[in-house]
């Protein structure tokens, strides 16, 4: 085996035992490396996005959770007497400046109102977060679902099946070889909380509803420039 073999398939190997929470990274690889790896490396990434979906529920569903929560340590414990500014930090001084300077022209110095906006910045960014982190593992049929249900209101759970089984019919490869389900693919739009159903039953005769957030992820879509159009 040549060195260069060698090296290709020690990468793959990584790859393939890598957990399921680092699949941007095999974004990174693919662009990184080209021809026959690049191939392998992009197999391997949806095989990657189908078993996130798979085991969401677990590590996963958690990842998505904590994208909407503050940072550990990012605030002094409560009631803290010690509590002061924090200290200053390279990587945040030019952005902290940045929104100082725009609350001040915005609100003067009204501190309680700063403090509002403050809160609503903070969470304008954790919520993009999450929605960073379900683009990159949402399938294109579970977008155009998103848009259906946006478009129509409440739809029939026999409808999303209908949905699911045509982009399993469009891209059988995709597919190929996984014991990906319906309820899978529903359960990811479920617990990244852009969709409600009237009942835990998720089969024909339940009505599944877009979510405010759900239809907050479609116009972060629309605002980042994001394709509609991916696999799955």
């Amino acid at each position: 085996m040549r060195p260069s073999e060698r090296m290709e398939a020690e990468i793959i190997k990584a790859l393939a035992v890598w957990p399921i929470t680092v699949p941007f990274g095999l974004v990174i690889c693919a662009v990184i490396f080209r021809g026959p790896l690049a191939a392998k490396i992009q197999q391997l990434l949806h095989l990657k996005g189908k078993d996130f979906e798979a085991g969401f529920g677990q590590a996963e569903e958690q990842t998505l959770k904590k994208s909407s929560e503050p940072p550990k340590d990012a605030l002094p414990p409560p009631s803290s007497a010690a509590a002061s500014p924090p200290e200053q930090n390279a990587v945040y001084s030019a952005i902290e400046a940045d929104a100082r300077k725009r609350l001040d022209q915005a609100l003067g110095h009204d501190v309680a109102l700063q403090r509002d906006w403050a809160i609503r910045m903070f969470a304008t960014s954790q919520v993009e977060k999450g929605h960073e982190i379900a683009y990159r593992m949402i399938f294109g049929s579970q977008i155009r679902a998103l848009q259906t249900l946006n478009e129509r209101g409440a739809v029939d759970i026999a409808e999303g099946i209908q949905g699911f089984n045509e982009a399993v019919a469009a891209d059988p490869a995709f597919y190929a070889d996984t014991n990906y389900t319906f309820e899978m693919w529903a359960n990811f739009l479920i617990r990244a909380g852009y969709v409600e159903t009237t009942s835990a039953n998720i089969v024909p005769g339940t009505k599944a509803v877009i979510t405010p957030m759900g239809r907050d992820f479609l116009v972060w879509m629309a605002a980042r420039g994001v394709p509609s159009a991916k696999r799955g």
